[in-house]
């Protein structure tokens, strides 16, 4: 039995701040015959500063302060293409351990990336959950971990992840979406699209998750004073 692969990788590339966004995609027809079913496969992969533990959330940042957010600005347009969004919420700097910031920080949380692709001329897509995503809760203290994207004024991520949770204990976690299965749409009785996006499980290589925050934050101090 024959079956036969298309593979056409097109890559775009996107700066928003600091960061540096590859987009690809690959898309897979699978034919037997005439009547067989028909799938494109659809992926979509982002080049990311992935940190798991105090070192290297310390040397991706421009910027690292404690606080808390306390309200949502405004939603944020990212992209135009690939499309994608979050929302701008003002956070309350308690405390500064790198950068120079104001007590009231924008600070940009990216929510979700549409994932598309063109088949004759026609526009398929779905939307993923953002892998930095977090939502915020006003009454929970978080360290964040920070670059600024200056056309917009806008504290961005510095890298994934770069929230870290502080809880009532005094214990803290890494905060981030490790993402979502993929997603099929039919186009017709013979054709069907699957889309996927990349996901995270860092429980096994987290460092952070589970230490006292007191502990953190001597960390977070003796390596900005190492880097003075």
């Amino acid at each position: 039995m024959l079956i036969k692969y298309k593979k056409i990788k097109i890559p775009l590339i996107i700066a928003i701040g600091c960061a540096l966004l590859i987009f690809g995609i690959s898309v897979y027809t699978d034919t037997q015959n005439e009547t067989a079913q028909v799938t494109y496969r659809v992926e979509s992969h982002t080049d990311r500063a992935l940190a798991v533990d105090v070192p290297g959330l310390v040397q991706n940042a421009d910027y690292i302060v404690i606080g808390h957010y306390d309200k949502h600005e405004k939603n944020w347009e990212i992209s135009t293409d690939p499309y994608s969004e979050g929302d701008i919420y003002n956070f309350v700097v308690e405390e500064t351990l790198l950068g120079d910031v104001p007590q009231n920080i924008p600070v940009g949380i990216p929510r979700l990336k549409q994932v598309s692709t063109l088949i004759e001329g026609q526009t398929y897509s779905e939307n993923f959950t953002d892998p930095n995503y977090v939502d915020p809760n006003f009454d929970s203290k978080y360290v964040l971990f920070l670059k600024k994207y200056e056309p917009l004024n806008l504290y961005t991520p510095a890298s994934l992840p770069y929230h870290i949770e502080i809880d009532s204990s005094n214990k803290v976690a890494l905060k981030y979406n490790g993402g979502e299965e993929p997603k099929q749409l039919k186009i017709n009785k013979k054709e069907i699209i699957e889309f996927s996006s990349e996901t995270y499980d860092l429980s096994n290589i987290d460092s952070i998750t589970g230490i006292s925050a007191d502990t953190l934050k001597n960390s977070i101090k003796d390596l900005v004073e190492k880097e003075k």
